[in-house]
């Protein structure tokens, strides 16, 4: 009796053993279907995706030309500012010593005009005017 029970036990352990491996097996089995079918339903979406990084790609080396081009023009402006004032800085202080010339021949007119002997300063003035000019 204890033999007929030791062998009832095998062999349900092993009917146990039997049907969990086939229901492991159904369920792997699922799973992978299960996996496939996803596989088969979002490959569309991941070449979308695809499609939309490249274009992204696309548009970012794009966009990076034209900064740079546009780098390019300030830096091209910005050297023609700089020259532009150089040449008015040069133009302001070339105004100013002319100005301090003017300005020295007003002084020496107004020193001229005060002597007892006015054509002799006119004529002094003419002379040193005369003088300056070549």
């Amino acid at each position: 009796m204890f033999a007929d029970m030791q062998s009832r036990l095998i062999g349900a352990l092993l009917a146990l053993a039997v049907i969990v491996g086939g229901l492991l097996g159904i369920y792997l089995w699922g799973r992978a279907e299960g996996v496939k079918a996803d596989a088969k339903r979002t490959a569309p979406i991941i070449a979308g995706m695809k499609s939309d990084v490249a274009r992204c790609e696309a548009n970012v080396d794009r966009l990076t030309a034209s900064l740079e081009q546009q780098n390019a023009a300030v830096d091209a402006l910005k050297a023609d500012a700089d020259e532009r004032t150089r040449r008015a800085n040069e133009a302001v202080k070339q105004a100013q010593r002319q100005a301090a010339g003017y300005r020295a021949k007003i002084d020496r007119i107004a020193r001229a005009q005060g002597g007892p002997d006015r054509c002799e300063a006119a004529r002094e003035l003419i002379v040193s005017s005369l003088s300056e000019d070549r």
